[in-house]
């Protein structure tokens, strides 16, 4: 019975375990192989896409999102006046990399980015515990706070409702 018992815990728990590790550690070491910061890359875009790109005539009027990146320096002057969207991410994580080019069309918010890796005292102050975590303040105070990837419709919702 402890013979089974162990092929069982060597077969199903401790092989899946390196395994996952090895490809882990296989797909980190080629991420900054691959990047190369001087590419530019052409897109074709059709009149359909043409036309969509010009729709957005309600967000005309509107400010872009400014991006600012946080740490505990800079933390409490970038979000002590205003609504700030306050984004706790790491360079890792497949949700926070979903998320960031919804935030980058977000309008009339500053959006502060905070990388939960390098800004660990930040991350235990606001009880980061899973990420890509949104966490919304006013004038320094926390307002409300959502947690994974969502639309930039509810995103941009919580935010006017604040502005309000």
């Amino acid at each position: 019975m402890k013979k089974c018992l162990l092929w069982y815990l060597l077969l199903f728990v401790l092989v899946p375990c390196i395994f996952g590790l090895a490809v882990a550690l296989f797909n980190r070491s080629g991420e900054n192989e691959n990047k190369n910061e001087n590419e530019v890359v052409l897109v074709n875009l059709d009149d359909e896409d043409k036309a969509n790109l010009d729709d957005d005539d309600e967000d005309k009027d509107k400010k872009k999102a400014v991006i600012v990146k946080l740490n505990e320096a800079n933390f409490d002057a970038e979000t002590k006046t205003g609504v700030v969207l306050v984004d706790f991410y790491a360079d890792w994580c497949g949700p926070c990399r979903q998320l960031a080019p919804i935030l980058e069309t977000l309008t009339d918010v500053k959006v502060g980015k905070v990388d939960v890796d390098v800004e660990q005292k930040l991350a235990l102050e606001y009880n980061v515990s899973s990420i890509p975590l949104l966490v919304f303040l006013k004038d320094g105070e926390e307002q409300s706070r959502l947690v994974g990837v969502h639309s930039k419709e509810k995103i941009q919702k919580v935010i006017d409702d604040l502005k309000d």
